[in-house]
C-alpha cells in the first residue's frame, strides 16, 4: 500500500511540476493567453486534451460500473463522441480560432447579444455544477477510496473520505486551470493520457519482461517456451469453458462479457509477448563474415551459408539463413543494414520448428 501511495503522489507531483514549468513564462493576463494558450499549443497536446477531457472518472468508474451492472450499451455515448470530436477539430474549432473566438459564451454574443451570451453562460454554469462536477467528483473519490482504503488508513468513515477526497480533487483541479490557465490544463490532460496508456500496456509490459500478470498467463509464457508453439490460444479455449461453466451456473450475460474481455486481453498479450516466436531471416550479402558475427554477437544463433549468382548484375552473392527470435528479429535487421547497407533481407515468420534451437535463459 505504501508504494501504492508514493506512486500516486510522486505522479501527481510530477504533472503539477511539468505543467508549471511548460506555463511559467507565460502571460496569463490577457484573453488569449489565458484561454487559447498564446495560440502556441503543439497539434499532439490538444489532440491529448481534447481527449482526456472526454475521458475521465466518470467514464472509467461510472460507465464501467454501469456496463457491469447492466449491459454494454452505454459504449454507445462514447463510440460516438469519437466522431463528435473529430468534427469539433476539423471543422468548428478552425472556424472559432480564425475569428478570434476564445470561448462558446463570447461566440454566443458575437452571434446574438450580451443577454444570450449571460443566459447561456448561467445555464452552461448551474447544469455543470449541479449535474456534470458532481458525478465526476463523486465517481473519483469512490476510486481513490478503494485504492488506498482510506477508511481504515484514518478511521474514518465511508462518507468523511468521500467528502475529503471530492475537496482535494476539486481544489487541485482549480488550481490548473485558475493558475495556469488553457495550456497548464491541457499539458496536465496529455501527461495523464500517457500515464493512462502505460498503465492500459502494463500486462504486455510486464510480459515482454519475462515476467507474469497472473492468472493463467504464467502457464501461457511456460508452455509457449517450452514447445515452442502458441499455447495463448490453448489457455484461451480453457478459459472460456470454464467461464461457459460460469454461465450454466450463474448467469450468461456476464460470462459472455467476461469471454469477450479473455479474447481481446489475449490477442493484445499474444501480439506484444513476441519472445516464443521464431522468424527466418534470408539474408543476402557482399559481406558475410561481417553479417554472421553480427547474428552471433546479438542473438547467440549460428546460420548457413549458401554461394549465389545474383542475375541482375551477374555478381557473385552470398545468402545467411538463419532462424531468431520474433524479439531479436528487428533488433538484428537495424544492424545488419547498418553494417551493409546493400544487403537484401527477407524476414519470414516461422510457424513450426524442429531441431536444436538456442532459446536465451531468463535473467
Amino acid at each position: 500500500m505504501a508504494f501504492t501511495v508514493a506512486t500516486f503522489i510522486a505522479f501527481t507531483v510530477l504533472v503539477a511540476v511539468l505543467s508549471w514549468w511548460k506555463t511559467r513564462d507565460d502571460d496569463l493576463s490577457t484573453k488569449e493567453g489565458y484561454f487559447l494558450a498564446g495560440r502556441g499549443l503543439p497539434g499532439i497536446v490538444i489532440a491529448g486534451s481534447l481527449m482526456m477531457t472526454n475521458l475521465s472518472a466518470e467514464q472509467l468508474v461510472g460507465t464501467n460500473g454501469q456496463a457491469f451492472a447492466g449491459n454494454m450499451s452505454t459504449m454507445a455515448w462514447e463510440a460516438t463522441s469519437a466522431f463528435a470530436l473529430i468534427v469539433l477539430a476539423f471543422v468548428f474549432l478552425p472556424k472559432l480560432l480564425r475569428g478570434g473566438i476564445a470561448t462558446i459564451p463570447e461566440f454566443f454574443e458575437m452571434r446574438y447579444d450580451t443577454f444570450t451570451m449571460r443566459l447561456f453562460s448561467l445555464l452552461f454554469l448551474i447544469a455543470y455544477v449541479v449535474t456534470m462536477l458532481p458525478t465526476i467528483l463523486y465517481s473519483g473519490a469512490v476510486a481513490l477510496v478503494k485504492i488506498f482504503d482510506l477508511e481504515s488508513m484514518f478511521g474514518i468513515s465511508y462518507f468523511s473520505a468521500i467528502t475529503i477526497i471530492c475537496i482535494g480533487t476539486g481544489i487541485i483541479g482549480m488550481c490548473y486551470a485558475v493558475f495556469g490557465g488553457l495550456k497548464a490544463v491541457a499539458y496536465s490532460d496529455t501527461i495523464n493520457g500517457v500515464g493512462l496508456i502505460i498503465g492500459g500496456f502494463a500486462i504486455s509490459l510486464c510480459l515482454n519482461a519475462d515476467a507474469t500478470s497472473g492468472g493463467t498467463d504464467f502457464i501461457s509464457i511456460y508452455m509457449s517456451e517450452r514447445r515452442g508453439v502458441d499455447f495463448f490460444g490453448v489457455m484461451l479455449g480453457c478459459n472460456v469453458a470454464m467461464l461457459a461453466v460460469a454461465g450454466l451456473l450463474f448467469s450468461w450475460e456476464r460470462a459472455l462479457y467476461s469471454i469477450i474481455y479473455q479474447y481481446a486481453s489475449t490477442q493484445v498479450v499474444q501480439t506484444l509477448f513476441a519472445r516464443y516466436q521464431k522468424q527466418t531471416l534470408f539474408i543476402v550479402t557482399r559481406e558475410p563474415e561481417k553479417v554472421y558475427q553480427i547474428i552471433r554477437e546479438t542473438t547467440h544463433h549460428a546460420a548457413t551459408l549458401l554461394r549465389g549468382e545474383g542475375l541482375y548484375e551477374q555478381q557473385e552473392r552470398y545468402m545467411l539463413y538463419s532462424v531468431v527470435s520474433r524479439a531479436e528479429a528487428r533488433r538484428l535487421v537495424e544492424k545488419v543494414r547498418a553494417a551493409d547497407e546493400g544487403a537484401f533481407i527477407n524476414s519470414i515468420r516461422t510457424q513450426a520448428l524442429s531441431g536444436r534451437f538456442y532459446q536465451r535463459p531468463n535473467d
